[in-house]
């Protein structure tokens, strides 16, 4: 009867992962058909991205679309995951989100700072499950979005406060949140 229980576990076990593996599928498949949708102006489904300064952005190809619409809809739909406090699956939602950002053009990626939020998204569901291996290896996304952040923010963060006609920016939020992650991961590199 023991061993029958550890069995009957390790398929129940198995049969989650799999419809979790499937869910997510589901969830990349549905975020790459509303962007394939979103060029299309008679489509509900049709999102006009816009630059920092308002302006259209142009699209090479609809492959580039489809890329960036889908990164977008996976790290919004990955923050709402954190929100609800399911680390976990924002994460893999999160990893996906990265993956399309990815295939994205540099030139776009370079003028919005949704790819650094997402790189610091990624390592803060590292942070809140307490995954110690993953918080060690993290500089290396911190440093991928700092830099993503500051491309698209400026040096000094002169183009946002450009483009909120001030010195106050919620954006400085981000800089705090990985400013804390560099210091939890030099901490568990035991740099510090």
């Amino acid at each position: 009867p023991k061993e029958i229980s550890s069995v009957q576990a390790d398929a129940a076990k198995s049969a989650a992962e799999e419809d979790r593996k499937q869910q997510l599928a589901r969830l990349r498949s549905a975020a790459e058909a509303i962007a394939r949708k979103s060029g299309d102006t008679s489509s509900i489904y049709d999102l006009v991205l816009e630059d920092q300064n308002g302006q259209s952005v142009q699209f090479l190809s609809s492959e580039e679309r489809t890329a960036l619409v889908t990164a977008l809809a996976l790290h919004a739909h990955g923050q709402s995951l954190m929100r609800a406090g399911g680390y976990r699956e924002a994460m893999e939602v999160l990893a996906m989100g990265e993956e399309a950002f990815r295939l994205s053009s540099s030139s776009y990626i370079d003028t919005i700072d949704n790819f650094g939020m997402l790189l610091v998204d990624l390592v803060w569901c590292t942070f809140k499950m307490r995954d110690e291996t993953r918080l060690a290896a993290a500089t290396q996304k911190l440093a991928e979005a700092r830099k993503a952040v500051e491309r698209s923010h400026g040096s000094e963060m002169v183009r946002m406060r450009a483009l909120q006609k001030g010195d106050y920016s919620p954006e400085n939020a981000l800089y705090v949140r990985i400013e804390l992650l560099e210091g939890v991961a030099a901490y568990y590199k035991g740099e510090i």
